[in-house]
């Protein structure tokens, strides 16, 4: 990892491009990903905190579908706070396209599926990818919490991103404080554990445009619904954009990952 250091801005992009989610010609094939080696994220760390300094906050922001951590670091550069690391970490499995790297590829049997309550009783297999994708966020908390021994650890995700961050957040031993879902769905995958869980006091905030044409609106009010009568806090923060991160999100997130502290 990194030695944490602030990067000042001349500019902010407060509408992130999105990669629409679909097959990547020419990407790793589904093996290839497996194999992967997921024990080398790319971390990039932002803070004013000096390194010998433990304690704090620690925010961990996960990048969408043919995205990086990097390409996060204006609107992370938002929600940086006096005792806040904000850790930007890229996946391990190229996209095929050469745009950036992805969690998981949409296409194939192995691909998560976005809930839905026509689903939600069907037949499905964890997927793989997904499995592997968890466990590498998991083991990057492990070592946040080891080298500077955070007082809460909060979880953003935009995209595909915000898919993986709620997955982890209800992954058994997280220990995670706060999750923020930004333009994501919910995965089939992470259903038993939002019926199943006894953490439902967790905060989450959801964000969406109303004109998204690459992940539905209609998916957020469904992730509001699900995970407000499973009894979880849900801050729901709608926009009238696309596929981007609004710069009328940016304060109430701060907000949010302000609340537990």
């Amino acid at each position: 990892m990194p030695r944490p250091g602030r990067r000042l801005l001349a500019w902010l992009a407060l509408a992130v491009v999105a990669c629409s989610p679909g097959p990547a010609d020419g990407g790793p094939s589904l093996e290839e990903i497996l194999a992967s080696d997921w024990d080398a994220l790319e971390v990039e760390v932002l803070s004013d905190v000096p390194e010998e300094q433990r304690g704090g906050s620690a925010v961990i922001f996960l990048h969408g579908y043919g995205g990086r951590g990097p390409w996060m670091r204006p609107v992370a550069e938002r929600l940086l706070d006096t005792d806040r690391r904000i850790f930007l970490p890229t996946s391990v499995v190229p996209h095929g396209r050469g745009r950036g790297a992805m969690w998981w590829e949409f296409d194939g049997v192995d691909s998560p599926r976005p809930y839905s309550s026509e689903l939600a009783g069907s037949d499905w297999s964890p997927s793989r990818q997904l499995a592997r994708a968890r466990e590498a966020v998991l083991a990057l908390i492990r070592e946040i919490r080891e080298r500077h021994a955070p007082e809460r650890i909060a979880l953003v995700g935009y995209s595909q991103g915000a898919m993986l961050a709620l997955d982890v957040a209800l992954a058994e031993g997280a220990g995670i404080d706060r999750v923020a879902l930004i333009a994501g769905f919910v995965l089939i995958d992470t259903l038993p554990r939002i019926s199943g869980t006894r953490e439902s006091t967790l905060p989450i905030f959801i964000a969406h445009g109303r004109n998204d044409p690459i992940v539905d609106y209609g998916h957020a009010e469904r992730a509001r619904e699900l995970l407000g009568e499973a009894g979880f806090p849900v801050v729901f923060e709608p926009h009238a954009g696309n596929h981007s991160i609004k710069a009328a999100t940016i304060g109430p997130l701060r907000d949010f990952l302000a609340g537990g502290e």
